[in-house]
């Protein structure tokens, strides 16, 4: 920063000198005057001077005391008027004094400056730099502090109570997001985020300790600082994508299997739906993004009905006229119908007996203590309340598969039943006559689905039953879901070690370390969806929770934020998450990489969620330019002269000039541990006075320095490694065998069977699923095919997945959307309706007959 020109002139046109300068010259205008009465006074008094006679000449008395003795009453006339002229004079000169050598800064043309160091010791608190506890909770490290404490020491035997110089750090923990900016090796571990993770973690309370949700690059921060956190009282967890073999397990799909055992059926789609979208990002142009957006339906229809053929094994299962419900490994409560007057003794697994009486018709639900083992059966008795004969039924418990709810066990299902080679034998019925035939083994079981089913809805926005687009279907979801066929990733995603509501609603605060190694990004979409449902799981809890906070704050500390592939609704969870007691952190090597994952829009609105920025250093100028652009301009003084070179009398002037607060060069420049924050959101000091927040440079004596220095006897990785920290090592124990879903073809020939919502001529050829060949004639398909050439608003290619559906009732369907788009003249659209009206009544007749 330049500095400003004639500071010492300044000083001396500043109201601080002005004022008492003027008060200064006005008393000294008035000692002039009233010595100058004084003398006035004497001459009055001795007559007039006669030059002629000498001897007889006045004789003048002159003492400095004229200066100071007033004779107000004897002459006020004169005083008013020597009053009015020192006024006056003094004014003129205070004037002339401030217009001439004041200042020119007004603000007019800029207000911006750095917060002083001193005021932002009102504005946040401070915690010990390290190893102490600390009453309250910690925060985002901003500056360092020298602090003089009292300490007593024993010197010969006496006690002395001396002054003790330690360091404090000066934190913000207010609920703020922060992006973080630096380059590689700028050092945003060691000036940043251990700093940050060591003092939330150093809190005296442990119910001000708050969680961690950490990416984390190369595994180094969990290696630093896991012995120190578990010491803390954290329960610390490790994705490891790095060496899976030393992983926690972490199955996706645990929500939508939750809340599919709950019937709730919806937010199991939903869950599917974020899912597919980060598996699936919507890149590309027009084409791959149809493509993306089939296999996103497939992956749900998929996933929903692993599902369904897990956790509905009683499906098909009718005990006792349907007086009982089946009982599962899964069955928290035991239902039973019964007419009135019915008497049922139960008989439990462990020999313990029950009455129950129904003194009315209605439906009873006994809870379950414990939970159901599938080798234990229920005896139920039956006695007729006329004839008093008993009636036994035993009901065994019938096993549920969960474990094959997994994305292996998805990869699994399509690469048995969507590949073209994968045939089912049907039987169709055209014009009475039997006909064998096959059909694709994944569409066949998806169309034993009831329409409502959400596996089937699912199914059917894929678009994989179109002839033309479903080998890219199937091609674009087998892409991304065949990595989980690798065993290593089959194995960590078998089930779950850590239940995501632990994190903000657990007794013990956790550590949750995500971490993600340089090269391979295959996997990386499993640390992005867990920050995710990390997110959904929390939220969704504080909304059920008075007040709609966590219980315990969770701080996710993305760093390399701009390697993990996108998270779905990063935006909105950052600007909503605040308010339930869940804050980021993103750290980035440069702003671009905002932008490269979620696009300039969401980028922007992403930034705009982060009340601090924190700059460290940045390589690339346009990130500079923002910082920059930023932190605003100043205003100061400029001084030009003109003239001859050796003149000693050159011209001088004197302008306003205004300037960036940091240049983009100067931020590049910037030295180890300095930081420029630029903050937004704080507004208030720690009393509660409104405040501007303007942005802080830390510098000099300031600085924070390294943690290998200062955090040393806490945190280390020196002789350390993933291999040496006592993380699990369970992963390689997962059977695949037993997590492969098995025997989806006779389950969904049982469940057609047994489906009361299906006709029993669901395998017939009506209209709806015959396909557009075998409904249409050739005559007729040939001079489809001519009139659609001849549409001039219709590209073909471009919708050949509408034009070719697989069923009668998709080839409508798409038919009714083409015209609505205008792609179809009314001309050629009516005369294909008729046709098809045609055909369907033909369809009826035979039917019929």
């Amino acid at each position: 920063m330049p500095k400003t020109a004639g500071k010492f002139r300044s000083f001396i046109g500043s109201w601080y000198f002005i004022l008492p300068f003027s008060i200064l010259f006005f008393l000294f205008l008035i000692g002039i005057g009233n010595f100058g009465i004084h003398i006035f006074e004497q001459w009055n008094q001795s007559g007039p001077l006669e030059l002629s006679n000498t001897n007889s000449a006045p004789t003048f008395t002159i003492s400095s005391d004229y200066f100071f003795q007033y004779a107000y009453a004897d002459h006020p006339g004169y005083y008013k008027v020597i009053y009015f002229i020192a006024i006056c004079i003094s004014l003129n000169v205070g004037y002339r004094i401030r217009s001439n050598l004041g200042t020119l800064l007004k603000g007019l043309k800029s207000g911006g400056a750095f917060e002083a160091m001193k005021e932002l010791k009102k504005q946040y608190i401070m915690v010990p730099e390290a190893g102490t506890k600390f009453p309250g909770e910690g925060g985002m490290p901003i500056a360092r502090f020298a602090y003089w404490t009292k300490r007593t020491v024993t010197i010969f035997g006496k006690q002395l109570t001396i002054l003790w110089l330690t360091y404090r750090l000066l934190v913000d923990n207010s609920n703020t997001n922060t992006m973080l900016l630096g380059t590689t090796r700028s050092g945003k571990f060691v000036y940043f985020f251990s700093y940050y993770i060591d003092n939330l973690s150093r809190a005296l309370l442990l119910k001000d300790r708050p969680s961690f949700v950490t990416s984390d690059l190369k595994g180094e921060i969990i290696v630093a600082f896991k012995a120190l956190l578990e010491a803390r009282g954290y329960d610390v967890h490790a994705l490891n994508l790095i060496d899976l073999k030393l992983s926690m397990f972490y199955n996706p799909l645990q929500k939508v299997i939750d809340a599919y055992i709950a019937g709730e059926y919806d937010e199991a789609q939903k869950e599917c739906a974020t899912i597919a979208k980060i598996l699936y990002s919507e890149e590309g142009d027009t084409k791959n993004k149809y493509f993306t957006n089939s296999a996103q339906h497939l992956f749900s229809a998929l996933v929903l009905a692993i599902c369904d053929k897990a956790i509905n094994v009683t499906r098909n299962i009718n005990i006792a006229d349907g007086k009982i419900e089946p009982l599962t490994d899964l069955s928290k409560e035991i239902v039973i119908r019964g007419d009135k007057g019915d008497r049922v003794l139960l008989t439990y697994p462990n020999g313990t007996h029950q009455q129950i009486d129904f003194l009315l018709s209605e439906t009873k639900h006994i809870p379950l203590e414990e939970k159901l083992q599938k080798e234990q059966t229920f005896t139920f008795q039956f006695v007729d309340r006329e004839t008093g004969e008993v009636e036994t039924f035993n009901v065994p418990v019938f096993e549920t598969h969960i474990e094959t709810i997994t994305l292996y066990g998805v990869y699994m299902l399509i690469r048995k039943l969507g590949t073209s080679s994968s045939k089912v034998e049907i039987v169709r019925t055209v014009n009475g006559e039997k006909i064998p035939d096959e059909k694709q083994a994944l569409e066949y079981y998806f169309e034993q689905f009831d329409d409502h089913h959400p596996a089937g809805n699912q199914f059917a926005q894929s678009e994989f039953g179109s002839s033309d687009s479903k080998g890219d279907v199937f091609s674009t979801t087998v892409e991304k879901l065949s990595q989980f066929s690798l065993g290593a990733n089959g194995r960590v995603t078998s089930k779950n070690s850590l239940d995501f509501e632990n994190i903000g609603f657990g007794d013990r605060p956790v550590a949750l370390f995500l971490l993600i190694p340089e090269s391979d990004k295959s996997n990386n979409m499993l640390a992005s969806i867990a920050i995710k449902q990390v997110y959904q799981a929390n939220i969704n809890r504080a909304n059920k929770t008075p007040g709609r906070k966590c219980k315990r704050k969770i701080y996710f500390m993305l760093d390399e934020a701009g390697n993990l592939i996108r998270i779905e609704d990063l935006d909105t969870m950052m600007t909503m998450g605040l308010g339930a007691n869940m804050i980021f952190t993103l750290g980035l090597q440069e702003i671009i990489q905002l932008e490269k994952v979620y696009g300039a829009q969401d980028a922007e609105t992403i930034r705009g969620a982060c009340g601090n920025t924190v700059y460290l250093k940045s390589s690339l100028g346009k990130t500079n330019k923002s910082i920059s652009e930023e932190l605003g301009t100043y205003e100061y003084e400029s001084k030009s002269r003109s003239g001859q070179t050796f003149s000693l009398d050159k011209h001088k002037s004197e302008s306003v000039d205004d300037r960036p607060l940091m240049r983009p060069e100067e931020l590049a420049l910037l030295r180890k541990g300095e930081m420029v924050i630029y903050r937004t959101m704080k507004r208030e000091d720690n009393k509660g006075k409104d405040i501007t927040p303007r942005p802080i440079f830390i510098h000099g004596k300031n600085r924070i320095l390294p943690s290998y220095k200062r955090l040393k006897n806490w945190i280390s990785i020196k002789g350390k490694s993933l291999q040496t920290i006592g993380l699990p090592e369970e992963v390689g124990k997962v059977d695949l065998e037993a997590i492969t879903p098995t025997d989806y073809i006779p389950y969904a020939k049982q469940m057609h069977a047994n489906r009361p919502y299906f006709p029993d001529s669901f395998f017939q050829s009506s209209w709806e699923n015959q396909s557009p060949t075998t409904f249409f004639s050739e005559a007729q398909r040939k001079q489809i095919q001519t009139l659609l050439e001849k549409e001039p608003n219709l590209d073909i290619e471009q919708n050949q997945h509408l034009l070719n559906p697989s069923t009668m009732e998709g080839f409508l369907d798409n038919w009714k959307l083409l015209k609505q788009q205008q792609f179809l003249s009314d001309k050629v659209y009516s005369l294909i309706l008729a046709w098809i009206e045609q055909g369907i009544e033909a369809s009826k007749r035979e039917e019929a007959s």
